[in-house]
């Protein structure tokens, strides 16, 4: 795994067992959302999905698994308008509340690296966390750890990944989203740029 995937400075408190959140606000919009304790599977992906269809972007963050289903995590998000921030109580409900079936938003990687994890750098949009963490639920693959970064509209996003059985993807697994991945690849024929949302 890339060293860069967990910044342990973020983690050096164990997550409480009953979910919590904290909000810091920014100039600019920006918004710094805590999350600690106990959070359903799959709750950064509802939490995704629900701040892309409020045109949210999340331009970086850190989260671990614990134990259980307890986290902690830190995710830096940026509205469209800089009045659209959510609350603690609303940040918290979204990552609770799983988001109607759909399909992930179009995104392009220009590279992308997998093993018993994954590594993907690709233009930033508001979406593209959604859209990958969707391609990893449909093959019943769970992060464990996640890393945010966007530098320069780029996105480089990492995720240390289990199976649904709790252990690392089978070979028959990561060849499978291998190929999701090279679908997504800028350098495919005839594939366009997806535009910004």
């Amino acid at each position: 795994m890339r060293d860069r995937l967990i910044h342990s400075r973020f983690f050096d408190l164990a997550a409480p067992d009953a979910a919590g959140t904290s909000v810091i606000s920014w100039a600019g919009g920006l918004q710094a959302v805590k999350l600690s304790g106990e959070l359903p599977p799959g709750w950064c992906g509802n939490l995704a999905v629900a701040l892309s269809h409020r045109k949210i972007s999340i331009v970086r963050g850190f989260a671990r698994r614990v134990v259980d289903h307890r986290w902690i995590a830190e995710l830096h998000v940026l509205p469209s308008e800089p009045r659209a921030g959510l609350s603690e109580a609303e940040y918290l409900s979204l990552a609770w509340s799983p988001p109607a079936p759909e399909p992930p938003a179009e995104i392009a990687l220009d590279s992308y690296y997998v093993d018993s994890s994954l590594e993907v750098h690709g233009y930033d949009r508001v979406g593209f966390l959604a859209s990958l963490l969707g391609r990893l639920a449909a093959l019943a693959l769970r992060p464990e750890q996640i890393s945010l970064e966007t530098w320069d509209g780029r996105a480089l996003d990492a995720f240390h990944l289990k199976d649904a059985a709790g252990g690392p993807p089978k070979p028959e697994t990561a060849r499978a989203l291998s190929q999701a991945l090279d679908a997504l690849r800028q350098d495919q024929p005839g594939r366009r740029h997806p535009a910004p949302v």
